[in-house]
């Protein structure tokens, strides 16, 4: 029998960072690089430097502190869909190199952002498919844009990027401002299992999958999804994320936590308390 136990997932406060351990390996997960979105402004007449050093030290640092075995890029590691930037024809391919003399291993799980990643993807870098990966059948990966792998729903916990997760705050004026959460959803099984009986055969099939854990952005100015603004559940629920959309994710009960690890409350708790302004 698997000892599962002896694997740990530990949010790295102040840090938009996930290291997972199962005794003395170590993975460390990031989502949401983004590199690139400076160069889409562009269009619209802003200008801003490349921001890709600032974010590469970022990771360095960790990388060099913690000495992981395995970095996981959860996705959306350049910005643009449609073409190329200019900066991302340089800016990936150093960003992902430098990351690679650091660590044993890097694995990009694409995002819906990441297409044609490939050609700007140095050697000796493994990019999986969309629908994720697993962990020791413990810790299952995807970006969650598209629908998980079934190999996924044997692990008890999932983690996601993508929705970029946040607190709207207002002060006073009534000025607005994003905190990037995480936020830590259980699952309901029944609706799981029904959703999954119209995509796989059930039969036989071991459901472990209890708790999901969406990460923040890795690139602060990707400040993403105000989780307790109105339209966040029409918007992430209803379009972007599909395994929200299922119904089998306990939003109005999940936790939501600060970047510096405080607990703020539940998803629902949180949509109440944050319409108060600041004093």
């Amino acid at each position: 029998m698997k000892d599962y136990a002896a694997i740990t997932l530990k949010p790295l406060f102040p840090e938009p960072a996930l290291l997972i351990q199962r005794e003395d390996y170590t993975v460390l997960t990031v989502a949401d690089l983004h590199i690139g979105w400076e160069s889409s402004l562009s269009d619209y007449g802003i200008y801003i430097p490349s921001q890709t050093k600032r974010l590469l030290k970022k990771l360095v640092e960790l990388l060099t502190t913690l000495k992981p075995q395995i970095l996981i890029l959860l996705g959306d590691v350049k910005h643009a869909i449609v073409k190329f930037e200019k900066t991302e024809w340089v800016d990936v391919p150093e960003f992902l190199k430098t990351t690679k003399n650091l660590v044993e291993k890097v694995v990009i799980v694409p995002g819906n952002h990441d297409g044609d990643l490939e050609t700007l993807t140095p050697e000796g870098i493994e990019i999986v498919e969309s629908g994720g990966l697993a962990l020791w059948d413990e810790v299952g990966f995807f970006h969650g844009h598209s629908w998980p792998k079934p190999e996924l729903f044997k692990c008890q916990t999932l983690v996601i990027g993508h929705i970029h997760p946040a607190i709207a705050f207002r002060d006073r004026f009534n000025s607005r401002f994003l905190k990037r959460v995480w936020v830590k959803a259980h699952i309901e099984p029944e609706r799981l299992k029904q959703h999954l009986s119209k995509r796989i055969k059930t039969n036989n099939f071991k459901l472990r999958f209890k708790r999901l854990i969406i990460m923040p952005s890795f690139n602060d100015f990707m400040r993403g999804q105000a989780i307790n603004e109105d339209d966040f559940e029409e918007t992430a629920i209803g379009a972007i994320s599909p395994i929200l959309r299922t119904g089998c994710i306990d939003m109005k009960n999940s936790e939501i936590y600060l970047l510096d690890g405080i607990y703020v409350g539940s998803f629902k708790d949180v949509r109440e308390i944050t319409r108060t302004p600041l004093l």
